[in-house]
C-alpha cells in the first residue's frame, strides 16, 4: 500500500474533525460528500450520518446533501422517503445513490424484501443506465437465492435472459476497453453467472444450457489484448465458473459428455493463459485491489475438473465438494448442496 493510501484515513479524520468543529461553514458540500462516501466505504455509518446531517443543515438544497439523505433513507429502510429522494436525484441526472445501492450492499435496507423492492425500482426506471438495470437484476438474483424464493427466482431469471440476449448483440462486446463497472464483457459474464445460479436452484436445465452456450460464444469472441486488463482479471473467475458449470449438463446426440468436458477443460486453460498474458503487467496491483484470488480459482477449477474426469479416482468425492463450493458465488448453502448433488450425479453416470 502506498504512503498516500495509508495517510488517507488520517487526512479524512482531520477533515471530518474540521467539518464538525465548523459545522460545515468552511467546507463545500462536495467535500462533505467525499467524506460521507469514505465513511460508508469503511463502514463508519455513525460518522456518515453525522456528516449528512451537518451538510443538510448547512446546504439543504444541494445535490450532495440530498444524495446523502437519499442513501441513508434507503439504508434505514425508510422507502417512502428514500424512493422519493431517489426519484428527485434521478430527475436531476444524479445516479450516485443508485450506484451505492447496486455496488455497496451495506447501503441497502437490511430487510431483503425491501432491498428487492428498491432494486426493482432501479431495474424499471427510465433514467438509469442500461448497465444499472442489469446490475439491479443481478443483485435481485442473489437475494432470491438467499430467500430461497422460487417465484422471484423464476421472474428474475426470465429478465436476466432478456438482458443477456440484448447484451450479446452489442458491437465490440469481446474487446470492451471500459473499466470494471462499465465493462460490457464483464457485465455479460455477470449476467450469465447469475442465470446459472438461478437455473440450478430451479432445476431448469434449459436455462442452464442457454447461459452456458452464451458464455461459450462470448469466450470465442474475447480479445484479451484489447479488453481492459483490470476488468478482464476481475471477470476471469466468473467466466471460468460459467464455463465449468457446463459439466452439469447432459450429453446430447450431437455432443457427448466426454466431448463437452474436453471442451470445457480446453477453454479454461485458454482463458487462464489469455488472462495471464493480457493482465500480467497489472497482475500484482490487481491482486491487491480485488477481493477474490482469481488466479487461484482458475487453477483449482481445472485441477478438480481433471480429478472428476478420472472416474475411478478415490479423490473424486472431495473434488465434487470443492467444485460445488467454487461454483457457488452466492451465500446460499442450499445451492452448494444442489451443485454437489449434480456433480455427484455426473460422476455416477
Amino acid at each position: 500500500m502506498s504512503l498516500a493510501h495509508r495517510l488517507l484515513p488520517v487526512c479524512d479524520l482531520l477533515s471530518y474533525g474540521w467539518l464538525v468543529m465548523t459545522r460545515g461553514w468552511l467546507q463545500p458540500p462536495g467535500e462533505a460528500y467525499r467524506l460521507f462516501e469514505n465513511s460508508l466505504r469503511r463502514h463508519r455509518y455513525g460518522r456518515a450520518s453525522r456528516i449528512a446531517s451537518i451538510a443538510f443543515a448547512r446546504h439543504p438544497e444541494s445535490s450532495d446533501a440530498e444524495a446523502m439523505q437519499c442513501t441513508l433513507a434507503l439504508r434505514s429502510g425508510d422507502l417512502d422517503r428514500g424512493l422519493l429522494l431517489l426519484e428527485q436525484r434521478l430527475l436531476a441526472g444524479d445516479r450516485r445513490a443508485v450506484e451505492r445501492v447496486l455496488f455497496r450492499t451495506g447501503s441497502r435496507p437490511a430487510d431483503l424484501l425491501q432491498s428487492f423492492t428498491v432494486l426493482e425500482t432501479i431495474a424499471l426506471h427510465g433514467r438509469v443506465l442500461a448497465s444499472h438495470r442489469s446490475y439491479a437484476r443481478i443483485a435481485q438474483s442473489y437475494i432470491a437465492l438467499k430467500l430461497r424464493d422460487l417465484g422471484r427466482a423464476r421472474s428474475v431469471l426470465d429478465e436476466l435472459h432478456k438482458l443477456s440476449c440484448e447484451q450479446a448483440t452489442l458491437p465490440g462486446l469481446g474487446a470492451c476497453p471500459q473499466p470494471n463497472r462499465q465493462n460490457q464483457a464483464k457485465l455479460m459474464v455477470s449476467l450469465c453467472t447469475a442465470r446459472y445460479h438461478l437455473a440450478v436452484l430451479l432445476g431448469d436445465d434449459r436455462s442452464l444450457e442457454r447461459a452456458w452456450q452464451q458464455v461459450i460464444e462470448l469466450e470465442f469472441n474475447l480479445d484479451f489484448a484489447r479488453l481492459n486488463p483490470d476488468a478482464a482479471l476481475r471477470m476471469s473467475s466468473n467466466l471460468s465458473r460459467c464455463l465449468a458449470v457446463g459439466w452439469l449438463l447432459e450429453s446430447t446426440a450431437e455432443v457427448s459428455a466426454s466431448q463437452r468436458q474436453g471442451l470445457i477443460l480446453q477453454l479454461l486453460s485458454t482463458v487462464q493463459q489469455a488472462v495471464a498474458d493480457g493482465c500480467e503487467r497489472d497482475r500484482a496491483a490487481s491482486r491487491r485491489r480485488t477481493q477474490e484470488n482469481h488466479w487461484a480459482l482458475m487453477r483449482m477449477l481445472q485441477e478438480d475438473l481433471l480429478q472428476l474426469s478420472r472416474d475411478d479416482s478415490p479423490a473424486s468425492e472431495g473434488a465434487c465438494q470443492r467444485l460445488a463450493a467454487q461454483l457457488n458465488h452466492s451465500s446460499s448453502q442450499e445451492l452448494t448442496e444442489l451443485l454437489e448433488q449434480r456433480l455427484q450425479a455426473v460422476l455416477n453416470r
